[in-house]
């Protein structure tokens, strides 16, 4: 199944980033285009936070966020937006998850997404790119990876050792 879900997912959000992408710089080539165009990926919770049992969608999903931020940059150049998102929403697959069942459709249905996709594909998002969107119901907001402040070097030493890294990594690395 590991190869089979990673095919699906990863390599199928990249083989439609590249042809598509290939597609516009044709387009550019021969008929002067401006650019101007947009790819909305989509990715998951499962990929962003985890899920247990998931390794494979997980790490597929994750891969769309790296591919996304990384593929905005690159295709800056060709006027190519770059975002994704990762919706929560009641659906056939979905239909079994407790959580989602006492929200329902009305609340959680993929009616909440639809317009966030459109708005991503559009030029009013113009100035947006290599965005990770969450949509969960009528919630929309914004997935990052975040990188706190850190250590700067063990004290009296030039390499942290595994027992420096014990005694000042609580305080400083996992705030």
């Amino acid at each position: 199944d590991w190869d089979a879900v990673l095919n699906v997912h990863l390599r199928g959000t990249f083989l439609m980033t590249r042809a598509f992408a290939r597609a516009v710089k044709m387009q550019q080539k021969y008929e002067q285009g401006s650019g101007g165009t947009a790819i909305v990926n989509t990715t998951s919770l499962a990929g962003l936070l985890g899920n247990f049992g998931q390794a494979n969608y997980s790490a597929a999903k994750a891969g769309i966020y790296g591919l996304t931020r990384t593929a905005s940059m690159e295709l800056a150049r060709i006027g190519c937006r770059v975002n994704a998102i990762a919706p929560v929403a009641m659906t056939r697959m979905t239909q079994d998850v407790p959580a989602l069942q006492s929200l329902g459709v009305e609340s959680m249905g993929p009616s909440h997404v639809a317009p966030v996709v459109a708005w991503l594909a559009s030029p009013l998002a113009q100035e947006i790119t290599g965005r990770i969107i969450g949509v969960h119901g009528t919630k929309v907001f914004e997935y990052r990876v975040e990188q706190n402040d850190g250590l700067d070097a063990p004290p009296g030493g030039t390499t942290w050792s595994p027992d420096l890294l014990q005694e000042h990594a609580a305080k400083s690395l996992m705030d």
